[in-house]
């Protein structure tokens, strides 16, 4: 299933200090770092819905917490993007 990205959704997966971390970008395909307007030029975008999931369980994750998350990172962004 699909989701299409809008402004809400993307916040939903920000830490409590309203930030993302690089796999989060990786997975929504945003170059890093990120340039200003990152998140208007994915608003709108479709994505699968097991993407978004991910993206969600990343939300304020350290580096070592997402290892476990790498396999599943790489899976995605291969049938996303070919990476």
């Amino acid at each position: 299933m699909l989701i299409e990205l809008t402004n809400s959704l993307i916040e939903a997966g920000s830490s409590s200090n309203c930030g993302y971390n690089w796999d989060q970008f990786k997975i929504l395909g945003i170059p890093t770092p990120p340039v200003k307007g990152w998140k208007n030029n994915i608003i709108g975008k479709s994505i699968y819905s097991e993407t978004f999931s991910l993206f969600l369980k990343l939300k304020g994750l350290k580096p070592k917490q997402r290892k476990m998350y790498k396999e599943e990172i790489d899976r995605i962004c291969k049938r996303e993007y070919g990476e």
